[in-house]
């Protein structure tokens, strides 16, 4: 495995304080211990507590030192969250609600979150076939209707759950969209847009909107299956 890519540790207290003070942009300790107050954390965070803990994100990447003005203080240095301190946030957050997830919706399996999209399709299995190709999907389970259309499918997809089934319309149910017609845009964080983008569009998808670095600050298209479902995939660049 990756270095890079190995489970880190979980953050401190003091750890998530000064990360969550460093979202709202570069700061210097004294700036930073402002922030945290205004954020409601306790503990506060004490002068020497904020710098050891500082450091120790410092060493560990998960923060890093922003250009000192000539002549300024070094005391006024400010330090900004790298782009693996904002991962480490990311699961902290992932972390919490799943903790918070267990405790409200005691009904939710264990692998699904509290949304999960739904597809209607004119070929199921079809439709299966091309989310495993275009986008790594892995089928985890499978149940034909006395019709012989697919009445219920998963598939995992990244830590995610993806269901879909067959158009029963014809039987009172829901009906796949027709072509040009989808209101509705699933969103695809991946670690590179424009690799799946190409992979999905080699698998038979039809680009909308070519990937591009957007203002927001990722990498980002949209393209349509061959079931006529929209799907933006994304890479964050900050």
């Amino acid at each position: 495995m990756n270095p890079a890519d190995a489970p880190r540790r979980p953050l401190t207290e003091a750890e998530l304080q000064v990360a969550l003070a460093l979202l709202e942009g570069p700061a210097h300790g004294y700036r930073l211990m402002q922030r945290a107050a205004e954020i409601g954390s306790a503990p506060r965070l004490g002068a020497a507590t904020m710098y050891r803990t500082l450091r120790r994100m410092l060493d560990d990447g998960l923060a890093a030192p922003e250009q000192l003005p000539a002549g300024e203080d070094e005391r006024r240095r400010p330090y900004r969250l790298t782009g693996e301190g904002l991962r480490a946030v990311a699961a902290e957050g992932h972390r919490m609600a799943a903790l918070i997830g267990a405790a409200v919706a005691r009904g939710v399996p264990d692998r699904f979150h509290t949304i999960t999209p739904q597809l209607v399709v004119r070929d199921a299995d079809a439709a299966i076939g091309f989310y495993c190709q275009a986008f790594g999907a892995r089928l985890l389970a499978r149940h034909a209707h006395e019709s012989g259309r697919v009445q219920h499918a998963e598939l995992s997809l990244g830590d995610s759950l993806l269901l879909l089934h067959d158009d029963f319309s014809d039987l009172g149910g829901p009906a796949a969209p027709r072509p040009g017609q989808s209101g509705v845009t699933i969103h695809l964080y991946v670690p590179d847009a424009d690799a799946v983008f190409q992979q999905a569009l080699d698998a038979g998808a039809t680009s909308l909107i070519p990937v591009a670095s957007q203002p927001w600050g990722d990498r980002y298209g949209i393209l349509q299956d061959p079931y006529d479902h929209r799907w933006s995939i994304g890479t964050s660049q900050q």
